[in-house]
């Protein structure tokens, strides 16, 4: 599908979602969660047209992600999640009759926008956690990539991929991309559960399914120095991602409050004085 429909459609959503956050109870308490997580993926690529489906095969990539989170509470265990961090994803494609592979890893800088809602139940007689599920939009950034290509009896030539360079014809190790799409737009499907690690530390484990909705490319946008090599990029990514997350709760409104208290009794501590 044609990307700029879809950074339309996460721009829109960024602004409904800054609209509900804005009219929300979250400003009047200052409340939010901060944290980390990470965890593995695999991923396949995905081929829109049938006879590219024929011609190449896609098989199972492993990849892993690291991000940072910031979570705005909304009113009935609704949540604005916003997510931004890396991951390094790729493919794995055989082709020429299943004598040929490409093993490619790229590399992306990724941000999510994420409409959470959840649901409370008893983990244990005294704990209560909360399961969840998740929906919104991915946007990542291709940044670079490399990868191996050749025989799949062979370990093949290793290449480094160089974005919007002209085709130099030489044997020089490198993989030309030209009319790539760089941002690539997905949508996430997340299902996890948050349990309590004690005050106002939480931890999430969440299994996520993102469709990736952005073609790579085209069928002739991948250029490479041995004349038996033929990739197609016309192809967009599904991934199924594990991940862990440290997550601290945070009340703007009473750490406020405290400071201004301790204020309050510094100015009013009497001072001694000295005798003389």
């Amino acid at each position: 599908m044609d990307s700029r429909f879809f950074s339309k459609f996460f721009k829109q959503l960024l602004g409904v979602s800054i609209l509900i956050l804005s009219q929300s109870t979250f400003l009047h308490a200052q409340k939010l969660s901060l944290g980390v997580k990470g965890g593995p993926l695999a991923l396949w690529s995905a081929y829109g047209d049938k006879d590219d489906r024929q011609e190449f095969d896609s098989k199972p990539k492993l990849g892993y992600s690291v991000s940072g989170i910031i979570g705005f509470p909304l009113k009935k265990k609704y949540a604005c999640i916003f997510e931004g961090g890396y991951s390094q994803r790729g493919r794995k494609v055989i082709f020429n009759n299943g004598f040929s592979q490409n093993n490619a890893t790229y590399r992306f800088t990724d941000f999510s926008l994420l409409l959470q809602r959840s649901f409370s139940f008893n983990l244990s007689k005294n704990i209560v956690a909360d399961w969840y599920f998740s929906i919104g939009p991915q946007i990542s950034y291709w940044l670079n990539g490399d990868g191996v290509v050749g025989s799949v009896d062979n370990e093949g030539q290793a290449y480094t991929i160089v974005f919007d360079e002209a085709f130099t014809g030489l044997i020089d190790n490198k993989m030309y991309l030209n009319d790539v799409n760089r941002w690539l737009f997905g949508l996430n499907f997340g299902l996890g559960m948050q349990a309590p690690l004690g005050g106002a530390r939480k931890l999430n484990v969440e299994l996520r399914f993102i469709s990736g909705h952005t073609y790579f490319g085209e069928r002739n946008s991948a250029s490479y120095s041995w004349q038996n090599f033929e990739d197609n990029l016309r192809s967009n990514e599904k991934i199924l991602s594990l991940t862990a997350a440290y997550v601290i709760n945070v009340d703007l409104k009473d750490r406020k409050q405290g400071r201004s208290t301790k204020d309050k009794e510094v100015k009013r501590k009497p001072v001694k004085k000295r005798k003389r």
